[in-house]
């Protein structure tokens, strides 16, 4: 039996969640006073590296009609976060900082790459206790046929929400995920924004030391 595009945006969160490393990119194009004198625009490039168990660092190079700027944040601890910790109360102590670096870092990276597209993926699947936090918008996509990309087989998924968010989602047999949205302006609103995103499933395959001095791919849009 054929599986729905609900079924198959689950399979893609497990498929997450049970690896040792991954790595996304990709690009978030954002409008705003779309139409008037003063309309402004962003773009950001972003990468995103996770190794279990709890270790993610975002790294974005955003581009504004104000200027450029860069930044990244990640939720590994300073050997003086670790001293302080076993010095405040050991093992447990220095447990308890990485899971709040961890948090903040990541609510820092969600902040730069925005509630739809990546961050929902990534977010079902950090902790994957469970797919749910993604079902909402992505539990609605629905399969609108099959394609090749980079030589593999694709599901192409469709979402379409209140005529604010469009996604096609390219999803490979082997779980990776492209996403590309066309520009929209939201309803009721005169902001607008699109999104070209892929994953690497890496499984362990390039640790975090190496993650920095490799070559990342481009990413355009």
């Amino acid at each position: 039996m054929a599986k729905t595009g609900r079924e198959i945006i689950i399979g893609v969160c497990e498929r997450y969640a049970n690896l040792k490393t991954y790595q996304d990119f990709g690009v978030i194009r954002m409008r705003d006073k779309v139409g008037e004198a003063g309309e402004a625009a962003r773009i950001i490039r972003f990468y995103t590296y996770f190794e279990q168990p709890n270790f993610f660092r975002c790294e974005w190079y955003e581009t504004a009609s104000d200027g450029n700027s860069a930044g990244f944040c990640d939720s590994r601890l300073t050997w003086l976060e670790k001293l302080s910790g076993i010095v405040g109360g050991g093992k447990k102590k220095v447990e308890e900082l990485a899971e709040a670096k961890f948090n903040d870092a990541f609510k820092i990276g969600l902040s730069k790459i925005g509630q739809h597209g990546p961050a929902a993926i990534i977010k079902s699947s950090i902790k994957a206790p469970s797919v749910a936090p993604v079902l909402e918008p992505f539990g609605q996509a629905r399969l609108i046929g099959k394609t090749i990309h980079n030589k593999e087989k694709c599901d192409r998924l469709l979402i379409e929400i209140d005529e604010s968010y469009y996604g096609e989602f390219l999803v490979s047999q082997r779980g990776s995920i492209l996403i590309r949205s066309k520009e929209a302006i939201c309803a009721g609103s005169k902001s607008a924004a699109s999104t070209s995103y892929g994953g690497v499933l890496l499984n362990g395959k390039i640790p975090y030391e190496r993650f920095k001095s490799c070559k990342l791919p481009r990413v355009t849009i």
